[in-house]
């Protein structure tokens, strides 16, 4: 499967983001879809109920058929709407705080969770005062975000998948780390100011109760304190620290990646993510060797490795946004759920400590926040937000964004 980017959303004008929603893959099915169920849906009723029985009944002729009857069908698309709309609170503090007074959405969507009242906003509000003109457009992408984590949830959810990360991590744990040992680590990266606050590859760091900060700071440089709690892998030649970080990908975050790449979440490989975090370019080496062979028996097998530590493989990665100081040993394994019936892809990396600092504490892509709102600023906000109406630049280069990049700092 190609990992590829889309074109950023053009909401420079209401014409030009319409037309980038029908361009995209994903997006123009929907709207299409939604325009589809307010033709289709009768007049509301006073009553939840009904209107939550008449949109379901819409909503899997449209759609398809859905395990769920028809008011429980409306109920719990309702619930995916509320959560939006978390999500969305979320997102403007972490990454556009200081606009939020801006992004202020209009109070009607912002409470609405009742589909058919969203599809009433897009399609029925007439007006062209400012409020108005919000109102119909915020309805939009409420309503197709709302459809699509509702769609995730009823396919593959964040409860399936935790299950899943659950037994994998179990298994994991078994083969690659030693039972019942674990203490605190003390690392200090180097962060060099001239060069984008990256680590530098000579880290500090010591096991025991007591930090041992490094005896010299290298000149340019400043050192951060990092304790953590490691746990143990060894081999013929001895232990080894290993600090582990799993992750579950949530419906949200798999409704941005649709929104992103235009592909359907069923193609995600990193729903269920795990990293080993080791101290060396020794340890790198032995742990990857102690990690394949751990991962070639069953319910394991490994699907594909990537090494971008190998300059070669580096330059030819496949996702065009991650970042070349982004390093890692990156595999992709295949686990059978025997509970589900079905095998489910794993992503696993085995990184340098040096490189782990990176994602935390550079101020370039290869920080995982910064990666993130470089994404964000080309797909879901212009989309979510867009400047038409809420008058915030998100394109790469204005002083919108780079206000809101220097503020991640």
């Amino acid at each position: 499967m190609s990992d590829h980017t889309l074109p950023p959303i053009d909401d420079e004008s209401y014409e030009s983001w319409m037309q980038s929603i029908m361009d995209h893959p994903i997006l123009g099915h929907e709207y299409l879809c939604m325009q589809q169920a307010h033709q289709a849906l009768p007049a509301l009723n006073a009553g939840r109920i009904e209107d939550d029985e008449r949109f379901g009944g819409v909503y899997q002729d449209i759609y398809g058929w859905s395990r769920c009857s028809s008011v429980t069908l409306g109920w719990l698309f309702r619930g995916k709407a509320a959560r939006l709309q978390e999500a969305d609170r979320a997102l403007v503090n972490e990454f556009a705080r200081h606009m939020s007074g801006r992004l202020e959405s209009e109070s009607r969507v912002w409470n609405a969770s009742n589909p058919a009242r969203l599809l009433q906003h897009a399609f029925k509000t007439t007006g062209d005062d400012i409020l108005s003109r919000k109102r119909r457009v915020e309805a939009i992408p409420r309503y197709i975000m709302s459809r699509l984590l509702f769609e995730i949830d009823q396919t593959e959810s964040e409860v399936d998948v935790s299950d899943q990360a659950d037994d994998i991590l179990q298994e994991f744990m078994a083969r690659m780390f030693t039972d019942r040992k674990s203490k605190v680590i003390h690392f200090y990266p180097f962060l060099n100011e001239g060069n984008h606050y990256l680590a530098n590859r000579d880290l500090a760091w010591n096991v025991g109760e007591e930090p041992q900060p490094p005896d010299n700071v290298l000149l340019g440089h400043v050192s951060e304190h990092v304790p953590t709690n490691c746990r143990f892998l060894e081999d013929d030649q001895g232990e080894m620290p290993g600090i582990l970080h799993d992750r579950v990908k949530g419906d949200f975050s798999s409704g941005l990646k649709m929104l992103r790449k235009g592909t359907r979440h069923q193609d995600e490989f990193d729903k269920r993510a795990l990293t080993i975090v080791v101290m060396n370019e020794d340890h790198l080496r032995r742990v990857d060797a102690l990690f394949r062979a751990a991962m070639v028996n069953e319910p394991f097998s490994i699907h594909n490795r990537q090494d971008y530590y190998d300059p070669e493989v580096s330059k030819k990665r496949r996702n065009p946004d991650s970042s070349m100081d982004y390093l890692a040993i990156r595999y992709i394994l295949m686990y059978w759920d025997e509970r589900k019936g079905k095998t489910v892809p794993v992503e696993a990396n085995i990184q340098l400590v040096a490189d782990h600092a990176n994602t935390k504490y550079s101020r370039c892509d290869a920080r995982h926040t910064w990666y993130r709102f470089k994404q964000l600023c080309r797909s879901y906000f212009p989309f979510r937000y867009p400047r038409f109406v809420f008058g915030v630049d998100f394109r790469a280069g204005s002083s919108d964004y780079n206000k809101m990049l220097s503020d991640l700092v």
